[in-house]
């Protein structure tokens, strides 16, 4: 397998996603990591239907001159998942998600590798088209004044 140091330093740091890995689904981020129930399993199959769209739509983020229904319905899905975790910032918690982590890690194929470096690449394009989001939010509020 690839390195999987790698893999988890990626995901250590990462404010929490929901991915994909066995066709189970995990929140993982700082200090989190759980098995998904079926309402955020649910949430990430609407992620993927509506990142695939809004990438056909604007392939570059920083070119979006205006906002969408799908791009806002983007930025909602992305903002929601990333507060799912209710995990407080303990010491525990953090050993406790690397262990969880590297276990998940350790038992991947090199295809579900690429698979979960696909979907960070993707969750942090996401991110930047949440970010957008909030920069013409922000401007046009300010025009408005």
């Amino acid at each position: 397998m690839k390195n999987a140091y790698e893999l988890l330093g990626k995901l250590k740091y990462k404010r929490p996603f929901i991915y994909e890995v066995n066709a189970k689904h995990y929140l993982i981020g700082t200090y989190t990591f759980r098995t998904c129930n079926d309402e955020e399993s649910e949430l990430y199959k609407q992620f993927c239907e509506c990142y695939k769209k809004v990438k056909e739509q604007h392939p570059n983020p920083r070119e979006i001159k205006s906002i969408t229904k799908d791009l806002r319905e983007l930025a909602k899905i992305v903002h929601t998942i990333t507060t799912l975790s209710n995990s407080p910032l303990t010491e525990e918690n953090r050993i406790n998600m690397s262990h969880f982590t590297w276990e998940l890690i350790s038992a991947c194929s090199d295809h579900d590798y690429e698979n979960w470096e696909k979907q960070i690449d993707q969750f942090l394009d996401a991110a930047s088209y949440e970010s957008r989001v909030d920069l013409i939010d922000k401007v046009e509020k300010e025009n408005e004044k």
